[in-house]
């Protein structure tokens, strides 16, 4: 079985598939709710923006990592989790655009899984089913997922 991750920053849909082009069961759905908030919602308590005399322009007090990231790594983090439980014995193909698509793969490889067989870098999210089987059809023999 190959299990397909279509994912963007607000959700993930896992499939599972016999094959690449046929058709796709959605066997699970996760949310990140955190997504669609912004950044002062999801961090209410944290020192705001100043104005700085010098340069006349707006500085934060804090440099570190937004609220946004913390929940994007802890989404992520979920999603490999999610994998981990349901891919014990198949492929993986994850789908997501290039920057999320790097930093799911990193947060599959800490949870130490090497069965991500192959990687399309599109946000196909939004599509239908039928839609995406047709597009990984297309790709079956594509260097990205000739591993499959």
């Amino acid at each position: 079985m190959i299990h397909v991750v279509i994912a963007d920053r607000g959700k993930a849909d896992i499939f599972v598939t016999p094959a690449l082009g046929a058709a796709l069961n959605r066997v699970q759905r996760l949310e990140n709710p955190s997504a669609h908030h912004t950044e002062a919602s999801l961090h209410s308590d944290a020192p705001g923006r100043v104005l700085n005399r010098a340069s006349g322009g707006h500085q934060s007090y804090d440099r570190g990592p937004t609220a946004h990231q913390h929940a994007l790594e802890h989404f992520l983090h979920e999603i490999a989790s999610a994998l981990a439980h349901l891919a014990k014995d198949g492929a993986i193909v994850l789908v997501a655009d290039r920057r999320l698509l790097g930093e799911l793969r990193r947060a599959c490889a800490a949870r130490g899984m090497t069965q991500i067989m192959g990687e399309v870098p599109k946000n196909l999210v939004h599509e239908s089913a039928d839609r995406i089987a047709a597009r990984l059809a297309r790709l079956k023999g594509s260097p990205i997922t000739q591993a499959i």
